[in-house]
């Protein structure tokens, strides 16, 4: 399904990267971002995050056939009612509705986040959660430099927590500072079209995080409380420095592109050679992704025989009114479930519509 995404993007970015292989630079990142493999990449109930990076590629798209429209709509719809926010796209897809006169996929973008709003209105979470689970908003801001920015650099996050106690906050200085010299570099250089594309990818990595910690409150993200205790026992990488992830590395194929569209007259040897650095970057950070230092779900423990387990105890008598399913990560919080053996005996059906009950 990532690759999937990454085939569309290749495709829907063709007017906005003319250039094939910076496009490619473009699509791939979905499946080397250095933070994935952690716990994002190949789980289906994190590919929300995938669907975001997405979303605004069908924005942009203007289709010429009814029937790439109508997809475009479809997908646009679908991505919306996986994450509610998509809906910090609704700015771009009206701009694209008002000036493009390109309708389908912004409608179907509104259409999804009209559902998200309505099912919030009508199911809100707990206040009372939300209070005890809140965030200060300086935490925010250091959870953007600590997740999806030094994320993009070191995948260890224990070696980056040893960095931050050592040197404290030039652990994140080098990415920081590559990323800055990457929009600074689109600001002064680029055509309008790339500077507004840059300061987008920067305001959507900030939002999409801000918005995640916001929007799902929890002690483990306000950093600005954390003792050196709680940096050495409670931070961890988290799912949600993915899509931000993506958007600041789009980062490089944007600047990129600013270095193949400049004039040769301006020291051709010179932008040349500095448009073969850019490239090694982005292809040292691909290299890097390869080997993440640590997964938090592929040493299991498997979803499916935790229940095929738990049925049977219930069969056998042992556990006679319920019995507990492991779920990966092991040390997550919600690691054992308790599930009713009257639900657990009605098969994927009954366990599944429990299950679904028990994350809303």
């Amino acid at each position: 399904m990532v690759a999937g995404i990454c085939v569309a993007v290749f495709f829907l970015t063709k007017p906005l990267f003319p250039v094939a292989w910076i496009r490619a630079c473009l699509a791939a990142i979905p499946v080397f971002l250095p933070v994935g493999p952690m716990e994002t990449l190949g789980n289906a109930a994190n590919l929300h995050w995938y669907l975001l990076w997405l979303a605004p590629r069908l924005v942009l798209s203007k289709p010429a056939s009814l029937g790439g429209r109508l997809a475009t709509f479809a997908a646009s719809f679908a991505v919306a009612l996986s994450e509610v926010i998509a809906g910090m796209f609704l700015p771009l897809a009206l701009w694209m509705a008002w000036k493009r006169k390109s309708y389908f996929a912004p409608l179907g973008l509104v259409a999804g986040v009209a559902l998200q709003i309505l099912t919030t209105m009508f199911n809100p979470r707990p206040a009372s959660l939300r209070v005890e689970n809140s965030v200060e908003p300086a935490s925010v801001l250091i959870g953007f430099f600590v997740q999806p920015v030094a994320a993009l650099w070191q995948t260890d996050s224990r070696t980056l927590i040893s960095n931050l106690n050592n040197f404290g906050g030039l652990a994140v200085l080098f990415p920081s500072a590559l990323l800055a010299v990457l929009t600074v570099m689109v600001l002064k250089f680029g055509h309008q079209r790339w500077k507004a594309g840059a300061i987008c990818l920067v305001a959507a990595a900030f939002s999409c995080w801000s918005a995640s910690v916001l929007i799902n409150a929890n002690p483990m993200f306000d950093y600005a409380r954390f003792t050196a205790e709680d940096w050495q026992t409670m931070f961890d990488y988290s799912r949600y420095a993915a899509a931000p992830g993506m958007f600041l590395l789009a980062l490089i194929p944007v600047a990129l592109s600013v270095l193949h569209e400049m004039p040769a007259t301006r020291n051709s040897h010179f932008f040349a050679r500095l448009q073969g650095v850019s490239s090694g970057i982005f292809a040292l950070l691909i290299l890097v992704s390869f080997f993440p230092a640590t997964t938090l779900r592929e040493d299991g423990p498997r979803w499916s025989p935790a229940v095929a387990e738990a049925r049977e105890n219930c069969r056998s008598g042992s556990s006679p009114a319920s019995d507990t399913v492991t779920a990966a990560p092991a040390l997550w919080k919600f690691a054992r479930i308790e599930v009713p053996c009257q639900v657990l005996e009605k098969g994927p059906s009954g366990f599944h519509a429990a299950s679904e009950g028990t994350r809303n």
